[in-house]
């Protein structure tokens, strides 16, 4: 036994297993410098890059930038369409209509469908908020479905057809105005505004919500779909 051991361990000194490049882990630490590794199985040698960025993190990296300029775009429409609300106040329900539903567009067709919601029900809150919003805070809502509505049917419709079928696209700009009309006819003008608004007043407060909602909500689309494919392209070059 102990000429064995003896004859195994002097094998083992005299001829040491060769370590081959592909026996040795590659670390995973990012940003090293350079190295060289002998490869014992042949005469050559190979050179390993300074960056051991696996693909899995870089396409982490990519897809937390991407949040980041999503956030960013709907944050930036969010702020605009207060604005607007706020500069076109004096100018009268069409103009400041206009510039609502052409943001509430733009946001859905460059930010998706949860771009163009959040900024559709944040916005009449803050309005509210601001003292540029509904008259009653029980319209807050009724306003932020519709326009949720309007949000909806322009990121799934008018999105998917705006650049391959222009007249289906503006067809589905049509139907998205008249379902945000109708959802705040049937909601604020019949349900809620005969709870809230005396009776005296109630032709006077809903005469807003009811058919100058469908020009302003076609005005603010017809201008979204004229605008929409020359802001998605410069977009994508900065990019």
């Amino acid at each position: 036994f102990s000429r064995s051991l003896f004859g195994c361990f002097f094998g083992y000194m005299a001829f040491p297993p060769m370590c081959t490049a592909s026996s040795i882990p590659q670390p995973s630490y990012e940003n090293l410098p350079c190295f060289v590794f002998l490869d014992a199985g042949s005469s050559g040698c190979y050179t390993v890059n300074e960056s051991f960025e696996s693909p899995g993190v870089r396409e982490t990296g990519d897809v937390r930038m991407k949040k980041t300029i999503w956030i960013v775009r709907t944050a930036v429409c969010l702020a605009l369409l207060l604005v607007l609300q706020v500069a076109t106040k004096s100018l009268g329900q069409f103009v400041t209509g206009s510039c609502v539903n052409l943001v509430l567009a733009m946001a859905a067709l460059t930010g998706g469908v949860w771009s163009g919601v959040i900024v559709a029900v944040i916005s009449p809150f803050c309005a509210y908020a601001l003292g540029i919003g509904p008259a009653f805070l029980l319209f807050v809502p009724c306003v932020a479905l519709g326009n949720a509505v309007y949000a909806v049917l322009f990121a799934l419709l008018v999105g998917r057809f705006l650049t391959a079928q222009h007249l289906t696209a503006w067809g589905c700009m049509a139907l998205a105005a008249a379902a945000k009309g109708l959802a705040l006819y049937l909601v604020l003008v019949k349900l809620v505004a005969p709870t809230v608004v005396p009776a005296a007043k109630l032709a006077a407060v809903t005469a807003a919500f009811t058919w100058p909602q469908l020009v302003t909500a076609l005005i603010g689309g017809a201008l979204a779909c004229l605008l929409a494919p020359v802001v998605k392209k410069a977009l994508e070059k900065r990019n």
